[in-house]
C-alpha cells in the first residue's frame, strides 16, 4: 500500500483517506489494546502496516515519544482510564500486572465464578497483601458503577489495587510522605485563608475601589492610554446615531445606549470595539489618537470614527484589576498575620526546623 515505506506516501494517504488528520499524543489505556500493541512497538518516524481495532482500520506513524510520569502523578488518570476500558479479557494492563505481583494478589476463582454466575456471593473474591475483598465489598462498589457484571468486576479489581497502592505511597516513597504533608498543610492554610482572610473581599467591588483610591499613587502606566470606542460602519448614518447615543453618558453606559439607539438592521452593518487601549493595540486608535499610523486600510467598513479620551494613568481599579487584586490580597494576609501575632507569641523550634530544611 505504501510504496517504499516513504514518509511522502504516508502523508499523501493521510490527506486522502484518513478520518482523523490531526496529530495527537497517545498514552497507555487511552486507546484499544490492539492499537497500543502496534503503536508502542514502533520507533520514532516508523509507521505500521494497516491493522484493525474496534475503532476501525489504522495506519500509525510515531512522530515523537516521551517518558511516562511517576505512578503517583498519574494515579487519578489511571483509575479513570482503567475503569473505562470496555473489555472482558483477563486483565493484562502493565500497571495492574505490576501491582498484582508486588502486592501478592490472590484470586479465588471458584468464588469469582459464583459471583459471575449468580450475581452475588458473600465469599472472599481476592486478597491484596493481607487484605481480603468479599462479595459484599463488590456489592457496595457495583451500586455506584452500573455496568455489565464482568466489566464491573474488572473495574472493582483495578480500583482495589490502585487504592491499596495509594494507601502505601507514603511508606514506599519517603519524599512523597513529606510532599503529601506539605500538600495537606497547604490545603489547610488555603482553607483558613479563604475563610478568615479572602472570603468575599476579593469580589467586593467597593472594597477594591477603596483600596485603589487609597494607594492610587502606586499604580501608573509608562505611557498614556485611550479609553473609548472604535466604530466601523458600512454607512455614515450609524456613526451619527452612536455619537448622539453616547453623548453625556458615562463610559460604562455607552454599549447599552448605542444598542438602544440603533435598530437590529443597523447593528448588523456596524462593528465596534470598546475598552482601554494602549499604543499599538488598535490600528484605528493608533491613527486617530496616538498619530502613529500614516494610513489604515478600511476594508468592507469604510466609515470609521473614534470617541473617548486619552488618560495619563489608571482612574479606577478596573483599569489595573489584576495588580490591584493581587496587592489587596497581600494586604489582607498581612493584616491577618498582625492580628494573629497580637493574640499569641510565636516560637520556632530550631531543631525541628533543621530537619524540615533537610527535606
Amino acid at each position: 500500500m505504501l510504496r517504499n515505506n516513504s514518509a511522502a506516501d504516508f502523508s499523501q494517504y493521510v490527506a486522502q483517506y484518513s478520518d482523523d488528520k490531526n496529530k495527537f499524543w497517545v498514552s497507555w489505556l487511552q486507546m484499544p489494546e490492539e492499537f497500543e500493541k502496534v503503536a508502542f512497538a514502533l520507533n520514532k518516524n516508523e509507521f505500521s502496516e494497516p491493522f484493525f481495532s474496534p475503532q476501525g482500520i489504522h495506519i500509525v506513524k510515531v512522530l515523537d515519544s516521551k517518558s511516562i510520569p511517576p505512578f503517583r502523578e498519574m494515579r487519578g488518570e489511571l483509575i479513570r482510564r482503567l475503569t473505562n476500558r470496555y473489555k472482558t479479557a483477563p486483565i493484562s494492563d502493565p500497571v495492574v500486572v505490576k501491582l498484582k505481583k508486588e502486592y501478592q494478589f490472590v484470586s479465588y476463582e471458584e468464588n469469582v465464578s459464583e459471583l459471575i454466575r449468580q450475581g452475588q456471593t458473600d465469599r472472599v473474591l481476592f486478597k491484596i497483601g493481607e487484605k481480603s475483598y468479599s462479595g459484599q465489598d463488590f456489592l457496595l462498589f457495583s451500586k455506584n458503577h452500573p455496568r455489565e457484571l464482568n466489566l464491573q468486576y474488572h473495574d472493582f479489581v483495578v480500583k482495589s489495587l490502585l487504592d491499596y497502592e495509594d494507601e502505601r505511597l507514603e511508606q514506599k516513597y519517603p519524599d512523597f510522605k513529606y510532599l503529601m504533608t506539605e500538600y495537606r498543610d497547604g490545603i489547610l492554610i488555603s482553607e483558613i485563608s479563604n475563610r478568615e482572610v479572602w472570603g468575599d473581599h476579593l469580589d467586593d467591588e467597593a472594597e477594591l475601589e477603596e483600596f485603589f483610591r487609597t494607594h492610587k499613587k502606586d499604580y501608573y502606566w509608562p505611557t498614556p492610554k485611550f479609553r473609548g470606542i472604535v466604530v466601523m460602519s458600512q454607512q455614515k448614518k450609524p456613526l451619527k446615531l452612536i455619537k448622539k447615543a453616547i453623548k453625556k453618558r458615562d463610559f460604562d453606559e455607552w454599549e447599552t445606549s448605542l444598542k438602544e439607539k440603533l435598530t437590529p438592521e443597523q447593528l448588523l452593518n456596524v462593528q465596534y470595539e470598546l475598552g482601554l487601549f494602549a499604543s499599538g493595540e488598535n490600528k484605528y486608535v493608533d491613527y486617530f489618537i496616538f498619530k502613529k499610523e500614516k494610513d489604515v486600510p478600511l476594508g468592507p467598513f469604510p466609515y470609521v470614527n473614534v470617541w473617548g479620551e486619552k488618560i495619563k494613568g489608571p482612574e479606577k481599579y478596573e483599569d489595573m484589576r489584576g495588580p490591584v487584586m493581587f496587592d489587596y490580597q497581600l494586604f489582607l494576609e498581612q493584616e491577618w498575620v498582625k492580628k494573629l501575632r497580637s493574640k499569641g507569641k510565636v516560637e520556632i523550634n530550631q531543631e525541628v526546623l533543621k530537619t524540615v530544611n533537610n527535606h
